[in-house]
């Protein structure tokens, strides 16, 4: 149960990453628009809905904003009396908010276009793919790149406290860590687990069904935030 102060927080945060959320939101919409419309020659990109265009930039969106969070407001909100409990349970869920309204505005631009498909020259032969080949149109792939991109804030807050409290060293181990977690969760997806040992073939997934990959990632969801929560219980504060 939330009490008043992470309440706040929650949406304090929230509307501070919707700040820049809203310029990233602006900017690919106009680079998307840019790219099927001054690149018409490529039959990939004319096909590329908003919603697909979108998985990479929203990735790097989010791991850049764990990142920042943790040197730009933990110490700040911990000196002005909150609880790391409450500052941990704020981040969470202010992370998850922004992954739920990149993915609600993606969703809108892409049944947008395709709507506009037949009017509008460049959006011509856009199709409503989904993101992930998981059967349906809108709901699998919107819940799959909400959990996407809730894992990539994870790595990037991996990385952040990694180098807020170990400091040099322990910010190379936790970048290692962050790109072997987002790398599995995306081998997954992928359906295919690379190995990387000669002479060793690359492990198939692709018999597992698409709930299984979401228990998966969902696990690994829950795996990313327990350590978290760990690594920053007892987490010195540094004065600013």
């Amino acid at each position: 149960m939330q009490n008043d102060n992470s309440k706040k927080l929650t949406r304090d945060l929230y509307l501070i990453q919707g700040k820049w959320l809203i310029w990233f939101l602006a900017i690919t919409t106009l680079v998307h628009v840019a790219l099927i419309t001054f690149l018409s020659a490529e039959q990939e990109m004319r096909e590329m809905s908003y919603l697909t265009f979108m998985q990479h930039p929203s990735n790097i969106f989010m791991l850049i904003c764990g990142i920042i969070i943790v040197f730009a407001y933990f110490s700040y909100f911990i000196l002005n009396g909150l609880t790391r409990r409450d500052t941990y349970t704020a981040i969470v869920l202010s992370s998850a908010g922004i992954a739920v309204t990149i993915t609600v505005y993606a969703v809108a631009v892409s049944v947008l276009e395709a709507s506009l498909s037949g009017m509008v020259p460049s959006f011509s032969d856009i199709a409503a793919q989904p993101l992930f080949d998981t059967g349906s149109q809108w709901i699998l792939p919107s819940l799959t790149l909400i959990l996407m991109l809730v894992i990539y804030y994870i790595a990037g807050l991996m990385i952040g406290i990694g180098f807020y409290r170990y400091g040099g060293w322990g910010g190379a181990i936790s970048i290692v860590t962050a790109i072997a977690y987002t790398g599995i969760t995306g081998m997954l997806w992928d359906r295919e687990i690379y190995i990387p040992f000669p002479g060793l073939t690359n492990l198939d997934v692709s018999f597992l069904p698409v709930s299984v990959l979401y228990i998966l990632t969902i696990l690994l969801t829950i795996a990313g935030l327990v350590i978290i929560r760990l690594v920053t219980k007892r987490m010195p504060v540094k004065m600013e």
